[in-house]
């Protein structure tokens, strides 16, 4: 049986989980202008389960700098 303070972590732990989960990046670092530049998070697929898969592209350039998956 778990104690209320591992009950407690728990669900701290799960809400960090959830917060990560909605973070977005306002600025990635970009190999092509080779700094940290703004993005722009676009859509790149929806997976049969519901989830969405986004891009983040560089502003500036156009370049891709990562996915997340939300």
């Amino acid at each position: 049986m778990e104690t209320l303070k591992q009950l407690y972590l728990k669900k701290q732990q799960e809400k960090e989980v959830e917060q990560y989960r909605q973070f977005s990046a306002s600025e990635l670092f970009c190999p092509v202008c080779r700094q940290a530049m703004p993005v722009r998070e676009r859509l790149l697929l929806v997976l049969p389960d519901g989830r969405e898969v986004y891009d983040y592209v560089c502003r500036s350039c156009g370049e891709s700098l990562g996915r997340k998956e939300g």
